[in-house]
């Protein structure tokens, strides 16, 4: 009896240590802080700034003043930066490293420390193509200043292509206890060997403690070796990169799996955890190198002309969330964002979505616009697996004017916003026409905006029915006293109001504040990777200034009116519009104001009530089968969908063969028959004749005209051939690609790419020669045929075919020959020629001339020597063959 009561007790204990166990690896969801993030992309840090100063302000004095009085507020988990840290010009704009400019992004990154309270290991910076113009070495070589100066080159990651952090989102002290001596306590973040050595040392204790809530991924798809611009502007994607995505994500994975795996995830996502990946460039813009060097050189335009391909598809196979990143400027619209569903799902067209009916999952690419032009920054957030994001700019005295191409103008005229930004001298706007800030930013985190999800990791069950989440940002001016900042919190009213599509109000709830975790955790003392004296500046800055939780779980009951064939109810609408509204009864202004957040389309689900069938109850819920339209202008959509160095080899091919043929085969064929004859008659008969709209319209068209006529010539025409082929495969132009010593004999430019002795990136710093297949140059090779080849043929053409005309009998009776013989080129002909000089001056030519030297446009064959060799061509055909044109014109009668 005594042993079975003992095996019984023991039985117990095994179970209560099992369940013990399970719970302690489990994360609770419910009671979980969002996880901030915030980011910035292309500073542009320059030498420059007095020369840009009237356009782009004091863009590192801003940047100071923004770490002073916004992000010691903001609290991000990291900060992350997405490349162009430094302008790397001088100051004509030709590129080049100037270590002065890397030691004042030093400098700010010890503002980022100092004035805004965030440690360096919680700063991911990014390389992007400005960092790497005119870069001797190779990534991570004693050459590249952003190994030295940045904070991922402190950390090592320099010469990495693909590295991932791990977010821990607990405000615990084992996450301190568990750093290494010489990291900031502060810090949240853990590369994947740091991560297994904090659980190894926790010994399965508390475990859960340490779950992972984000994966950071960065990206280098910088240019290797990098080059001067203008030929280092697109990314690369190595062949070997979309494997190492791939089998980092695995690792992760694998690691996680053992200790957190009743972290609730979703079964459709092949990671654990919501993936942030960031890099410089957008996915559109990204060369995926094939290991087929003959393809990628020649047959590149046979490659599918949609974005997800390579590395794009490896992030939409891992099942990554979002995709951050900068470079574009902006410069086709202030919404550069695009949903890439994942694996068996579509989306063909503009503001297209799947079929409804099925679950979907996207990955969501963002892009952001420069700080350098409009002081531009992200705050985002992950919350039950979402994410979130909200856009914002800077105001300053300082700051650029870009209101021209921005929808935040009317958020400057009001009267509580303007008496704030004369207050403090600076302001903030969000990137969207319905909102007003003063001192207070909302961010919606749950449900999450409908037109970015649903995405691969949200949580279904992450939180009850109906709850609504925001995060509040106060920007206002902190008392000294700690009394009175909290009284200042607690005047703080948050609401949140839902409209139907037409602007119906549907539902309105107050939010109660929720006590924040990251408060306690910023209250403890900390080191720095900078200077032991930081860490009582950064303790007094971030206390009491991290943002604020407001929730609630509002619902309205509303009629059925029609009824689906189940007999179920229809909703009043799939997606509403969520607006939240923040009321300060204190303010640094003096009196109360009332800011609004943007728009947010949010789903919207509803369910019958059990005692009333002719009403439902709805509340706010995420979406989870069909997203919401962005709303996106044609170019917005356009620019992402489709892959540009791809698109560039298919223009480029197109064009020249076009070129071929309807300059030179086409004409060909037609002036085999009696066209030429006609075309001549023609042209004579009209400027003989004295209606002047006539003469002028067949002036016009001469050109066109000239090509058939002399294209009748056979030696003529196989000269102009031979010039077309001669600018197709000879080298654009000749330059050094870097400003270094050791280089005595300059490269050789092709259309498709680069013959030089340059470092192979897959090896150290030994150069050799070698050809590089790169869609880089086809800018230049576009730009030369549109103002260079085809005008030129046109011009010879006409002086050529001029000849050709003048030699007929019936044109002679109107103006001797033995005149026209003294002179080269007519008047219109010259004038013709300078205008084709002076568009590739200002296009090509001097850009050449300015980025990469004098010798670039004296050893340009297939660029500058283009007018002269047209010239010589149309002075040596058109002399040269007057007798033989002469004898056509005699058959011709």
């Amino acid at each position: 009896m005594r042993l079975k009561q003992i095996r019984a007790l023991l039985c117990v204990l095994c179970v209560y240590v099992h369940v013990t166990y399970a719970l302690s690896t489990t994360n609770p969801t419910t009671d979980t802080f969002p996880a901030v993030f915030l980011h910035l992309s292309d500073i542009h840090v320059s030498t420059n700034s007095e020369k840009y100063f009237k356009k782009f302000g004091d863009r590192q004095g801003d940047l100071k003043l923004f770490s002073e009085y916004l992000l010691n507020r903001i609290a991000p988990r990291a900060l992350i930066i997405t490349g162009d840290l430094t302008d790397s010009k001088d100051y004509y704009g030709a590129g080049i490293q100037q270590e002065i400019e890397w030691q004042e992004y030093r400098q700010i990154l010890q503002d980022f420390t100092d004035l805004g309270g965030v440690p360096l290991e919680n700063i991911l910076d990014h390389r992007g193509n400005h960092d790497g113009f005119n870069r001797v070495g190779l990534r991570g070589s004693d050459a590249d200043y952003f190994a030295t100066y940045s904070a991922s080159g402190i950390r090592g990651d320099a010469a990495k292509r693909v590295w991932a952090h791990l977010v821990v989102s607990s405000s615990s002290e084992i996450v301190e206890d568990n750093k290494n001596d010489d990291s900031s306590s502060l810090s949240t973040l853990f590369t994947l060997d740091e991560w297994k050595a904090a659980v190894d040392k926790q010994q399965k204790k508390d475990v859960y403690k340490l779950c992972p809530s984000t994966i950071l991924l960065g990206l280098d798809f910088s240019e290797e070796p990098a080059f001067k611009n203008p030929i280092n502007f697109l990314g690369h994607a190595g062949a070997d990169v979309p494997d190492e995505i791939r089998s980092e994500i695995l690792k992760i994975n694998k690691e996680i799996e053992q200790y957190c795996t009743q972290r609730a995830f979703s079964k459709t996502s092949s990671s654990f955890l919501p993936i942030i990946s960031y890099g410089h460039y957008p996915l559109s813009t990204i060369h995926h190198h094939s290991k087929n060097k003959f393809k990628e050189m020649f047959f590149q335009a046979m490659d599918s002309m949609h974005s997800m391909q390579g590395a794009v598809q490896a992030l939409v196979d891992v099942g990554t969330t979002s995709y951050w990143s900068g470079h574009l400027h902006t410069e086709f619209g202030e919404r550069l964002h695009r949903a890439h569903f994942l694996p068996n799902t579509t989306s063909c067209c503009l503001d297209a979505t799947p079929s409804s009916g099925h679950q979907q999952k996207m990955m969501v690419e963002l892009e952001t616009g420069a700080w350098k032009d409009d002081r531009r920054f992200r705050i985002a957030a992950i919350d039950g697996g979402a994410m979130s994001f909200t856009d914002l700019y800077l105001h300053t005295a300082s700051s650029p004017n870009m209101s021209h191409r921005r929808k935040d103008g009317p958020q400057r005229e009001q009267q509580d916003w303007v008496d704030h930004f004369e207050k403090n001298g600076w302001g903030v706007t969000v990137a969207d026409a319905d909102a007003l800030v003063v001192e207070n930013v909302a961010l919606l985190t749950w449900p999450v905006d409908a037109r970015y999800s649903p995405q691969p990791a949200v949580k279904e069950d992450s939180y009850k029915e109906g709850t609504v989440r925001v995060l509040v940002f106060s920007f206002c001016d902190d008392d000294k006293d700690k009394d009175t900042r909290v009284k200042n919190t607690e005047s703080i009213e948050v609401e949140v109001d839902a409209y139907l599509p037409d602007g119906t109000p549907l539902l309105s709830a107050s939010l109660e504040m929720q006590q924040s975790d990251l408060q306690q955790h910023q209250e403890k003392p900390f080191k720095s990777l900078f200077r032991k004296k930081e860490e009582n500046n950064i303790r007094k800055t971030m206390s009491s200034r991290s943002p604020k939780l407001f929730t609630a779980a509002p619902a309205v009951t509303v009629s059925c009116g029609a009824s689906q064939p189940d007999g179920g109810c229809v909703p009043p609408a799939e997606f509403v519009g969520v607006q939240v509204t923040i009321k300060s009864g204190r303010s640094s202004i003096g009196r109360a104001i009332e800011e609004v957040s943007q728009k947010w389309p949010v789903a919207l689900s509803c369910a019958p009530l059990l005692e009333n069938k002719k009403q439902q109850r709805c509340w706010l819920a995420p979406a989870l089968n069909t997203p919401a339209p962005m709303g996106l202008t044609w170019l917005e959509w356009f620019v992402l969908l489709v892959n540009v160095p791809v698109l560039l080899h298919a223009f480029f091919l197109l064009a020249w063969t076009g070129y071929i043929v309807f300059f030179l085969i086409f004409p060909r064929k037609l002036s085999q028959n009696k066209l030429s004859k006609l075309i001549t008659s023609l042209h004579i008969k009209n400027n003989l004749s004295s209606t002047f709209s006539f003469r002028i319209f067949h002036q016009i068209t001469w050109p066109f005209k000239s090509l058939l006529l002399i294209a009748s010539v056979t030696s003529a025409w196989q000269t102009i051939l031979l010039f077309s082929f001669y600018i197709l495969l000879c080298p654009l132009y000749f330059t050094y690609l870097h400003d270094d010593a050791a280089s005595t004999i300059p490269a050789a430019i092709f259309s498709f790419g680069i013959l030089g002795k340059f470092a192979s990136p897959e090896g150290s710093y030994d150069a050799k020669w070698q050809f590089l297949a790169t869609p880089d140059t086809l800018p230049v090779a576009i730009a030369n045929l549109g103002c260079g080849i085809i005008p030129l043929t046109l011009w010879v053409s006409c002086v050529v075919g001029t000849h050709v005309l003048e030699a007929t009998e019936e044109m002679n009776k109107v103006k001797k020959s033995k005149e026209r013989e003294k002179k080269l080129f007519s008047l219109p002909q010259l004038l013709s020629l300078f205008l084709i000089l002076f568009v590739n001056y200002m296009l090509i030519y001097r850009h050449l001339f300015v980025f990469l030297g004098p010798l670039t446009i004296v050893l340009s064959p297939g660029v500058a020597w283009m007018i002269p060799l047209a010239v010589a061509l149309a002075i040596g055909v058109g002399r040269s063959r007057r007798v033989e044109a002469r004898e056509l014109a005699e058959k011709m009668k």
